[in-house]
């Protein structure tokens, strides 16, 4: 949160700026700017989650083992449909890139309910875990060992 003091007839923001104020001590733009930032809804970093997990995908034609998703596209975004989050307009999508193995970490994610989505590069189709996940301030959610059914199986 923006804060704004008084001193001698001028107003500092915490960020260190010094701005210059009428002869009453007040800067209208930058009272103006700290009551809006107040309003604004903006989650803190601190009041946020994360999720982790891996994917593997289960490929019958690749492998008789399910194979690591080595570079998946792994996100978080509003519930819907297989797909849905490729028109999603409004809220907010996390994504992130799974390392070499599937692990994928998605941080900073607003508390809010989302579903989480998939592709994988080389695998037609995309993924989605029929499951709602809930954010919570603070909350670490470990989705464990996910596993993505090519839809040719």
């Amino acid at each position: 949160m923006l804060k704004a003091t008084v001193v001698s007839k001028q107003i500092s923001a915490t960020a260190g700026s010094v701005l210059l104020a009428d002869k009453w001590g007040r800067c209208p733009l930058l009272l103006q700017a700290v009551s809006e930032i107040n309003v604004w809804g903006f989650t803190p970093a601190d009041q946020r989650g994360q999720v982790f997990g891996q994917l593997v995908v289960a490929d019958g034609y690749a492998s008789n083992k399910p194979i690591f998703a080595k570079g998946a596209y792994v996100g978080l975004a509003a519930p819907g449909n297989l797909g849905s989050w490729q028109t999603q307009t409004k809220g907010y999508q996390f994504w992130t890139q799974a390392d070499r193995k599937g692990g994928f970490f998605i941080n900073k994610v607003r508390p809010g309910i989302y579903n989480l989505y998939a592709w994988v590069p080389g695998v037609v189709g995309d993924y989605k875990l029929d499951v709602v996940i809930a954010i919570n301030p603070g909350s670490n959610t470990n989705m464990g060992l996910l596993t993505y059914n090519d839809i040719y199986l």
